[in-house]
């Protein structure tokens, strides 16, 4: 099938937001002010009244241009421009000047151009990849197919279905997040007050070892010359960050794993982040290779026949009071760092093994329904895509 190409101008009017007023005009109540960094959130399901407001008499004062529901957003400058995130008015709102705005014609379905672009995302339109910026006019040149528009009115409505599927597991995803962190609290109380008077224990005393507490080598012990193509995976921050998820990695030999054996991670060590967003942390796949560690990690082997490490793990990410602690034996000039000889005093709830046992064995459960969802994702993720790349092509059966 067969559609008229029109330029964007002649469908819809680009501008850029406005520059973010003082905090002095944010409010309790009033219109929305999206800023590029707001569009992760909004596209994960936050409500725009949740941002920053502006009252508005202030609004009309500092001669802020309110854009309507259904304008189309997304980042044009910064290192948020590379990251390709459109987002749909769903009221109408203030917008910074980092971000570029469509408000349409009648001639065009606002749902339908938003879906275009997440086909043809305007990272393409990106110059200069070391100074992301993308221009106002070349985002007005781009050609849009354009069928009728009772036929973009159907186009949209089955793409959003197949969105909303995505959407629906990921929204499942965060609950059953949520869900471990309230059965953790129910169980073992809030660890700041302790209301069930568990047992506290330095961590330390929940390993074998003084060095199965140890924090990784490099900067000193191995040089980027000494990286392979594959061998023994060397793990960092960022692999941490993502529970382990990424599949870049870089390697070191087999010969010289064995030379830093002593920094190596294995399936059920607990592994942090020391420095950037200290405190993150997950414990190691058993189906992973044994791997090697990099300094901005440490690890923490704990002894099974003390203490849990799923329930130590959550302890680190639920409890405030860890929380607290952390921050407090962090130390460094530029970026802070979680001091290791500190970490050992740490103290922690030592409740009953079979207390925490049962709570791993929750976790465990939890874990099992978000693989189900995982799987669930990836085909939602594979429909999704495929009807997006027949729709703007005329070949979805309506």
């Amino acid at each position: 099938m067969s559609w008229p190409t029109v330029e964007l101008k002649s469908i819809g009017k680009v501008q850029a937001g406005q520059s973010a007023p003082k905090k002095d005009y944010f409010s309790q109540t009033g219109v929305p002010f999206i800023r590029a960094g707001s569009l992760e959130g909004l596209l994960l399901g936050k409500r725009e009244s949740e941002l920053e407001l502006i009252k508005r008499d202030d609004v009309k004062k500092l001669k802020m241009k309110i854009y309507p529901k259904g304008t189309i957003v997304f980042a044009k400058s910064g290192m948020s421009a590379t990251l390709g995130r459109i987002y749909q008015l769903k009221g109408e709102c203030c917008v910074v000047s980092h971000l570029a705005t469509i408000v349409v014609s009648e001639k065009v379905s606002s749902d339908y151009l938003k879906y275009w672009f997440v086909e043809n995302p305007p990272t393409r339109l990106i110059n200069d990849p070391a100074y992301p910026s993308i221009r106002a006019g070349d985002i007005e040149g781009l050609k849009i197919p354009l069928p009728p528009l009772e036929t973009q009115k159907q186009i949209a409505a089955v793409l959003e279905k197949a969105d909303q599927l995505r959407k629906d597991c990921q929204q499942m995803e965060q609950e059953l997040n949520s869900l471990a962190q309230s059965v953790f609290i129910d169980m073992f109380g809030d660890p700041v007050t302790n209301p069930k008077g568990w047992d506290k224990r330095p961590l330390l005393e929940l390993v074998a070892d003084n060095d199965d507490i140890k924090c990784g080598p490099f900067g000193t012990q191995l040089g980027k010359s000494e990286f392979t193509t594959e061998g023994v995976p060397l793990w960092g921050i960022k692999h941490v960050n993502s529970g382990f998820k990424k599949t870049t990695v870089e390697f070191v030999s087999h010969e010289k794993a064995l030379a830093l054996k002593a920094y190596s991670i294995v399936g059920g060590d607990i592994v942090m982040t020391r420095k950037g967003n200290v405190g993150n942390c997950y414990i190691y796949p058993d189906n992973l290779q044994s791997g090697i560690m990099h300094s901005d990690l440490l690890r923490i082997r704990p002894c099974s026949s003390t203490v849990s490490a799923p329930f130590l793990q959550k302890q680190f990410m639920y409890s405030k009071d860890v929380e607290g602690q952390l921050k407090l034996i962090s130390q460094g000039a530029i970026m802070a760092g979680i001091n290791v000889t500190k970490l050992k005093s740490l103290m922690l709830l030592s409740p009953p093994l079979e207390e925490q046992k049962k709570f791993e064995t929750f976790l465990s459960e939890v874990e099992a329904n978000k693989n189900t969802l995982a799987h669930k994702l990836r085909e939602s993720n594979n429909i999704f895509n495929s009807l997006l790349q027949k729709a703007f092509k005329g070949e979805l059966n309506l």
